[in-house]
């Protein structure tokens, strides 16, 4: 039987983190992911300056940023012309701004920083089979992700479990945690396509009758566009994303330059509890929150900068364990709560169903010299930190 202080179930980018971290404070954390390889396609791509904060602690912020666009200031726009503009300078140093990255680029960056810090923590091909919670400790049967039969690979015992392993965890599900949520009404498309714009390294927004469209610059001179469906039976093409962005904006993204198209329904879902036992939730198993304001990441990057605290103290102190999981729990599903009612905002502003004119008066007043600073720290996930 394989022993060690933490068994992470995953090696996403909430997974990679936790176990740089973990490492870097002389704790032998193991990952096991099911894939293979690494995704190649990336769907998150917002770094908000929280987010940012965790990959610098794990070493590998500058890495991230020499590979990013640096978002400075946003832009909003109705039908009628621009509503107004955020200015993300305001937010403190060393990042007053919002980075914009593939999220291949920072798995992948936190992968290698961990075969740097433990070089045989990851194994990749591996799926969690049944998983019996102790007293003092947790033991795992692992098989081979490609297998069909139900035959262990091999076993693991340790002293605590972190599941980090998606929105449709084995863990949780395991452990019977309900995961209550549903689908927003809201349904989207969204392509990469080469930057044709005059926003640069500004991100844009548009709210107009006919749906919401964002636009955020990639590196590479690449622009990705997110546009609102009310209908999400529609296929997800480059040419559908071309012709609804002309349409709605004005703007140009070239069906022919697309390197990626896709399409998703808003979800917000919120596991009943974080904590069972020596067993913790981080991420999407424990939270999915609408990917309209890019908090899904960063927020289960945060879980994993407190369970890496927690953890230490817990292994150091076995007898303030229970206590100390219990925080994380609370201060971590508060958390979730609150960025949950901010995407909820987001998602509202961009909703064709919302009076125009008292949409544009609300976030003229919002973007306005007197409450513009506090805007930008509500779009930046200021406060959703528990460290």
């Amino acid at each position: 039987m394989d022993r060690c202080d933490v068994a992470i179930v995953g090696g996403g980018p909430v997974g990679l983190l936790l176990a740089c971290l973990l490492a870097q404070r002389g704790v032998e954390a193991r990952v096991f992911e099911q894939s293979l390889t690494r995704r190649e396609q990336s769907r998150a791509v917002g770094v908000h300056p929280p987010g940012l904060e965790c990959l610098g602690r794990a070493g590998v912020a500058e890495r991230v940023r020499a590979k990013a666009v640096h978002v400075r200031r946003a832009f909003a726009f109705s039908e009628t012309g621009s509503i107004g503009q955020v200015s993300f300078r305001s937010l403190p140093e060393p990042y007053p701004f919002v980075l914009t990255v593939p999220q291949t680029e920072s798995e992948r960056a936190l992968e290698e920083r961990l075969l740097t810090l433990a070089p045989f923590a990851l194994s990749r091909g591996e799926r969690v089979l049944s998983i019996v919670p102790r007293d003092e400790y947790v033991d795992l049967q692992l098989g081979a992700a490609k297998s069909f039969a139900d035959e262990p690979l091999r076993s693991v015992r340790a002293r605590f479990v972190v599941a980090c392993d998606g929105k449709r965890s084995t863990v949780r599900d395991a452990l019977g945690i309900a995961y209550p949520g549903a689908p927003y009404r809201e349904h989207f498309v969204m392509a990469d396509t080469s930057d044709e714009t005059s926003f640069a390294d500004s991100a844009a927004i548009f709210l107009t009758r006919a749906g919401l469209v964002e636009s955020f610059p990639l590196p590479g001179k690449v622009r990705r566009w997110v546009v609102g469906l009310r209908d999400r039976a529609r296929e997800a093409t480059a040419q559908l994303v071309e012709s609804l962005v002309a349409e709605r904006t004005g703007q140009r993204a070239r069906a022919s330059t697309a390197v990626m198209v896709s399409s998703f329904t808003a979800e917000h879902f919120l596991a009943e509890r974080f904590v069972q036992g020596r067993i913790a939730l981080a991420g999407d198993a424990a939270h999915v929150v609408s990917p309209i304001g890019g908090q899904g990441m960063n927020l289960g990057w945060l879980d994993a900068r407190m369970l890496e605290d927690v953890l230490v103290s817990a292994l150091a102190e076995p007898a303030r364990a229970d206590a100390l999981l219990a925080r994380y729990a609370r201060e971590r599903r508060s958390a979730a709560r609150a960025a949950t009612r901010r995407a909820a905002l987001f998602m509202s502003i961009g909703q064709t169903r919302t009076l125009a004119p008292l949409r544009d008066v609300a976030i003229r007043a919002m973007l306005s010299p007197r409450w513009v600073d506090r805007a930008a720290q509500l779009f930046t996930m200021q406060g959703l930190s528990s460290v």
